[in-house]
């Protein structure tokens, strides 16, 4: 799902939600809410509160956060689907956690001087690209002395 920040810009959450019935409450739901349970009560509660969650926080927020918010966005729709004698077991965030996990790998290793080289080399690129261009830089950014070489 893609909720909202509270910049207003969408964020990209992938969570896997595993939960069962009550076996006396089958009946009953099958009955009031028909097969489409899981759709009805189970995944429009937990969006609601995801949406509810991350208008709440901007980006950077939602990760310095992100602890308290990922044990917030289980326990309430535990609660909200209680009353259906729905039992929500596990509250999945396996990208989320693949992303942070390589973000905290990634990170000591990206330093200033990697981030200039790896500009200087794309800036090299497009000054030998035979297309037409225009290159605008903040009047910090290095120039190239290479215009001419091939």
């Amino acid at each position: 799902m893609r909720p909202p920040r509270k910049e207003g810009l969408e964020v990209k959450v992938d969570v896997t939600v595993l939960y069962h019935i009550k076996p006396d409450a089958a009946p009953s739901i099958y009955e009031n809410v028909g097969v489409d349970y899981g759709n009805t009560i189970v995944i429009n509660n937990f969006m609601a509160i995801v949406r509810e969650y991350t208008m709440q926080y901007t980006a950077v927020e939602l990760f310095g956060e992100r602890a308290t918010i990922e044990k917030n966005i289980e326990d309430q729709p535990r609660k909200a689907i209680s009353p259906y004698e729905i039992v929500l077991d596990d509250v999945l965030q396996i990208d989320a956690d693949a992303i942070k996990n390589y973000q905290n790998i990634i990170s000591p290793s990206i330093t200033y001087r990697l981030l200039k080289y790896k500009s200087l080399e794309v800036s090299k690129e497009l000054v030998r690209s035979h297309n037409a261009k225009v290159i605008i830089t903040n009047g910090k950014s290095m120039m190239l002395n290479t215009i001419g070489d091939k």
